[in-house]
Order: C-alpha cells, then sequence, then structure tokens
C-alpha cells in the first residue's frame, strides 16, 4: 500500500504528500483498495477552505500532476451523509459529487444512504462503496436515482462504479443509474466500468424499477457482476443505446422484469456471457428495424433464461450470435413461448442452444422462428416441448436461411418452411415422437418453399 503520509487530520489537501498522485484511480480500481484509503485520503468540505490552484488539465483527462485533489477519495460522511436508513442524505451527497472535479471517487462507507432528489454529475467519476448489501442507496423519489453525463470529446471522461447497491422504496422509481456520453460520433472512446452493482427493490409489495442500469455512448465498457430485481415482471434489467460499442458484459444475475437485457441501435460488437435470467416475461431483446445494416453484431453466449414468452428476441438486426445457452420456459406460465425469434434480420447464427417448454399450459411453442429474414444459420439446436405442439423450428418467408443438424423432440412439427422461404438447406436434422396427433398436417418437416434442398433428415418415430 502506498504510504499517504497524512501529517495532519486538519490540514488542507495541499499538505497531503504528492505520493498521492502515484496512486492513481486506475490504481484504486485494480487493487480494490478504495474502502482503505477512505480513511486515510479523505476530501471534505473544511479541507477545501483553502483551494489549491487549479490543475492544468482539463476534466477527464488523467495525465500525471502533482495537484494532491487529484484522484482522492471524497467520503460522504465527510460531508454530512448518516446513512443511518432514515436521514435524508440527498444534499450531502449533492455536496460530495459536487467536490468531486477531476475524476475523484466518492466513496459510500457502511450503511443505508436514503436519498430522495436524483443525484447528478457531469465529468469523469468514481463511485464505489464496500460492498453489495454493505453499501445502500435507499431510492425514496420518483423519477432517477442517479443520472451521470459526460464528454466524449478530445478527453473523454471514465466512470468507475462499484460494490453498491441501489434500492427502490417506490413503485414509481425510475432508473437506478444512468449514465450518457455526449458527441458518440467525436471520435473518442469513453468507457464505463462496473462491477458488483446491485439494483433492488425494498420487500417486494409493490417497489420496482423501469430501469436497473442505462449506457448510452459508452463505448469499450465492461459490466461484471451486475445483479437486478424489479417486480412484477416490469422493468428493463440493463439498456445498451447508441455507440456502445464493444461492451463485455458478463457474470450478471437479472431476475423478475420484463426484459433483463435491451440492446439498442449501434450496439455492436457487445459480448454477453454467463448471464442468468429468472423468471422474466422475456429474455434479451434488440430492436433496431434497420434489416440488418446497422443492427448491433452482438453475442450472447453460455448464458441461462427460464421466462413466460420468450428468451431471445431480434428485430431489424444482423451478424448476431446466440450460441451455447440454455432456454426455457417458466413452469405453469399460459403465454405463448419461443425459445429464439428473429424478425427482418440476416446473417444471424443460432448454434447450440437447449430449448425447452417445461410448462404443463396448453399453449403454443416454439424452439426457433425466423420471419423475413436472410442467410440465417439455425445448427446443432435442441428443441423440446413436452406437450406435442408447436413446431422445432419454423423457417417463414426467410430466404436461404440453413437449417443443419438440429435434434427436436415431442413437437407437432419437426420443422416447418413456409412459402417465400426459398434456396433454404434443410440437411441432416432429427426428431422423435414428432406428432402426438396434436397438429393436423404435422410432419418431420414441412416444405413449401421453392428451390430448397431437403434431404438426410431423420424421423425416429412418428404417430
Amino acid at each position: 500500500m502506498t504510504d499517504l503520509n497524512v501529517t495532519d487530520a486538519s490540514v488542507n489537501p495541499s499538505a497531503v504528500s504528492r505520493k498521492t498522485s502515484a496512486l492513481s484511480r486506475k490504481n484504486l480500481v485494480r487493487s480494490g483498495a478504495v474502502a482503505l484509503l477512505g480513511a486515510a485520503a479523505l476530501a471534505g468540505p473544511s479541507r477545501r477552505a483553502e483551494a489549491a490552484p487549479t490543475p492544468p488539465h482539463v476534466r477527464g483527462e488523467f495525465v500525471p500532476n502533482d495537484d494532491p485533489r487529484v484522484n482522492l477519495v471524497i467520503d460522504v460522511r465527510a460531508w454530512g451523509a448518516k446513512g443511518d436508513g432514515t436521514t435524508d442524505d440527498t444534499r450531502a451527497i449533492q455536496a460530495a459529487l459536487d467536490a468531486a472535479t477531476h475524476g475523484e471517487t466518492v466513496l459510500f462507507p457502511e450503511g443505508r444512504y436514503r436519498i430522495t432528489k436524483t443525484l447528478t454529475h457531469q465529468g469523469a467519476l468514481g463511485l464505489s462503496g464496500l460492498g453489495q448489501g454493505l453499501s445502500v442507496i435507499d431510492w425514496a423519489g420518483a423519477g432517477d436515482a442517479i443520472k451521470l453525463t459526460f464528454s466524449s470529446g478530445a478527453s473523454a471522461d471514465y466512470l468507475m462504479l462499484r460494490d453498491l447497491t441501489v434500492n427502490s422504496t417506490r413503485p414509481d422509481a425510475g432508473t437506478a443509474v444512468s449514465a450518457v456520453w455526449s458527441e458518440p460520433y467525436a471520435g473518442a472512446w469513453p468507457h464505463a466500468t462496473i462491477d458488483a452493482l446491485e439494483v433492488t427493490r425494498g420487500d417486494g409489495n409493490g417497489q420496482r424499477w423501469q430501469c436497473g442500469l442505462y449506457l448510452q455512448g459508452a463505448w469499450r465498457s465492461t459490466v461484471t457482476s451486475y445483479s437486478f430485481t424489479s417486480a412484477a415482471h416490469e422493468g428493463v434489467g440493463i439498456q445498451l443505446e447508441g455507440q456502445c460499442v464493444d461492451c463485455y458484459l458478463v457474470d450478471m444475475h437479472l431476475s423478475n422484469c420484463d426484459t433483463p437485457i435491451l440492446l439498442g441501435w449501434a450496439t455492436e460488437g457487445t459480448v454477453i456471457e454467463n448471464a442468468v435470467m429468472v423468471g422474466p416475461r422475456h429474455g434479451l431483446r434488440c430492436k433496431v428495424n434497420d434489416a440488418g445494416r446497422k443492427g448491433p453484431w452482438f453475442t450472447l453466449r453460455d448464458s441461462h433464461c427460464n421466462s413466460l414468452a420468450s428468451a431471445v428476441e431480434m428485430e431489424g438486426t444482423g451478424d448476431a450470435w446466440v450460441v451455447d445457452n440454455l432456454f426455457y420456459k417458466t413452469p405453469g406460465s399460459s403465454d405463448d413461448y419461443v425459445g429464439v425469434k428473429l424478425t427482418n434480420c440476416r446473417q444471424i447464427r443460432v448454434r447450440g442452444n437447449e430449448i425447452y417448454n417445461i410448462s404443463a399450459e396448453d399453449t403454443t411453442n416454439n424452439g426457433i422462428e425466423l420471419h423475413n429474414s436472410t442467410e440465417c444459420l439455425v445448427n446443432e439446436n435442441t428443441t423440446v416441448n413436452l406437450l406435442g405442439k408447436g413446431s422445432g423450428i419454423i423457417v417463414d418467408h426467410s430466404p436461404d436461411a440453413r437449417v443443419m443438424n438440429n435434434y427436436s423432440r415431442n413437437v407437432g412439427t419437426g420443422i416447418r418452411v413456409t412459402a417465400g422461404s426459398d434456396r433454404c438447406m434443410v440437411t441432416h436434422n432429427a426428431f422423435r415422437i414428432t406428432d402426438s396427433g396434436a397438429v393436423p398436417g404435422a410432419a418431420a418437416v414441412v416444405n413449401d418453399g421453392k428451390d430448397n434442398l431437403v434431404e438426410s433428415n431423420t424421423d425416429f418415430r412418428t404417430g
């Protein structure tokens, strides 16, 4: 640990040894030392009475600097926050945020910090607690809880957020944490590093969120160990919009909401891995309405979703991969269900997924659906429907599809290819107990398209 050489608790920050400049904010993130530094380098209002000279760099430009104010830890308690769960700490925390003018880390020690008005900040910033469930921000107002804005100019602002819980105590809460970068086309690459953020809601008696984490323009961001819980199948867990390019979302747990993951326009290159989505209405949704020309070519892999109505829905996107996931319908759901649904997409790969319906409700349940999509690959998937209804795979007005090496069990129709789905390859698929008698005209493969190659498909049992 770097010696900070604090000689007196009452000194101005300019008396702190210049060794602090060697302890950059990036090093705080890597070492996890924010909690230990809280007691050693606290910047409170009394310590800024004699202001040090203005640093010669602009906000957010992390360059070596001798000014001891740069990259300090600001403890919200030093600005009057109590963290007792009852006191309104809004003004104190906002004052601490206002003091973070050069990328300092605002620290929330263990406690519950009640806020009633939206916290705001503009520019580079760190927000850190001591761990999920230990440092808790209780949102008791309406609308958004934390609203952050950043520059995307020649020197981009950065966000570091870690080890915090944001809890809703209201039924009308907006977004827990919103981070928006300006000028996404300026050529700079702003990014957020978010780790161990928990967004939850009270005791479950009506408290909820419209959105847990909203990022816009956050190039090359990483979100790890993020958890979100809403109520009554409402709200979005994490939403990425315009120019959230090359982001990495990993080890997330998202439950009891409408849509755990929502991707918008120009979020290409995003990788989502090891996401657990429990009990939502839908799983991942991506809707850009651009027929795949500018859609986010993202990857969803090694993830789990048990949902009411769908696991993956894409509309108007292209070049995405949905690979090696487990999807199944929530037991007791009365909704019609589809594992993966593509509409107006192109060149999507759906490969190696396990898709199950384990609900006993009398509903229509399909494994994979392609609608008005082109050049998509559906390969090595398993679709199982215990009621013997629905289809394993539907190719609807989707030319040039390749459907190969899939396995369907206990479905009404193994693969259904409609008119308008021409020049498709449907080969080397296998089916078992294909027709339960519940679907008139069912068969292992129904082909109503033109110029399709349909061969080497095996139905182990029919009837």
